[in-house]
């Protein structure tokens, strides 16, 4: 099999080297690409990591394949002979045409070149469909994405237009978009001013492992809170250790330092997102590590983890 896969933008940048966690990902251990994700101040690269090692594992179960990857991706970090990279342009290098010639497609690149593949696989990612709208003409404020502009109430930068969901480009989530809708209602029709916030607003990737994550990572949390604490645990659920399973489960919790409040909530394995959406309870309610701690354990489960996390990890270049 040939695939060609481009990616440009955000989409590239996150398939590239300079994610550490691509490359942890790419053999497909769960070990690894849960660990190495976990361990990173950047939760971010936990979904890269878990999406990339997804697609590269159904690729290679189904026999080898040959890849274009105009990024130094993770193909590359696949055992010999499973993959042949063919084509590594610059970064900057994407794709701007595909023409069908026979049982392949002809792809040219933005710099000339031309490749040959059965499939392409174009990771462009997405913008708010608001091109045509007239919304410049009608005085609506549109940011260079072309999402529309709104305040805490989904209003316009004009009075009578209202905007929800992914059209605004704040949390694209299904969830997010009910809910900005609830909110609008009770502000228009129910004379009950209800803003939205898209703070904390749990989310997960149903990969292999399955993740979930709610709440800053610990980079964003030391860039807007300073000091944290980060707990973190690896373990095999003892339902894998009955039947041999492998398979290993890490969470991380970043606190406060100063305030004790929780901030964020990360975890990588089975029923992941199941806890996530019951952890974001705990993250939005502003709950302290004390009092997330003073839960009793549910035993024997694997989510019992979560309230025994005692000792903190060591911050990286500390002297501790």
């Amino acid at each position: 099999m040939v695939l060609g896969v481009f990616a440009s933008g955000a989409a590239a940048q996150m398939m590239g080297s300079d994610n550490p966690m691509v490359g942890g990902a790419a053999m497909y251990k769960t070990k690894n690409i849960v660990e190495n994700a976990v361990n990173s101040a950047d939760h971010t690269n936990l979904v890269t990591a878990v999406k990339a090692a997804g697609l590269v594992d159904t690729l290679a179960s189904a026999g080898p394949f040959t890849v274009f990857a105009p990024v130094n991706s993770a193909f590359e970090k696949l055992p010999a002979g499973t993959v042949e990279i063919v084509l590594k342009p610059e970064n900057k290098t994407t794709l701007t045409k595909i023409v069908r010639s026979g049982e392949r497609l002809r792809v040219t690149l933005s710099n000339g070149e031309h490749v040959d593949t059965e499939q392409v696989l174009f990771a462009i990612g997405r913008h708010p469909n608001t091109r045509g709208l007239g919304l410049e003409r009608a005085g609506v404020e549109v940011d260079k994405y072309g999402a529309v502009v709104v305040d805490e109430y989904s209003q316009s930068s004009v009075d009578s237009v209202f905007a929800i969901g992914d059209v605004t480009n704040r949390v694209n989530l299904t969830p997010v978009a009910i809910r900005d809708g609830h909110a609008f209602a009770d502000t228009i029709y129910n004379n009950r001013p209800t803003p939205v916030d898209h703070r904390n607003v749990p989310s997960a990737v149903f990969g292999r492992p399955p993740i979930g994550t709610v709440g800053l990572g610990e980079g964003d949390a030391r860039l807007s809170h300073g000091e944290v604490h980060v707990y973190r645990t690896n373990f095999r659920p003892m339902r894998n250790m009955i039947s041999g399973n492998q398979e290993r489960t890490l969470m991380k919790l970043v606190v406060d330092a100063r305030t004790d409040v929780l901030l964020g909530v990360h975890i990588a394995g089975e029923d992941a997102p199941e806890m996530a959406q019951l952890a974001a309870v705990a993250v939005k309610a502003g709950l302290t590590k004390k009092q997330w701690d003073s839960t009793v354990a549910l035993h024997p489960t694997a989510a019992e983890e979560l309230v025994l996390l005692r000792d903190r990890v060591v911050a990286p270049h500390s002297a501790a």
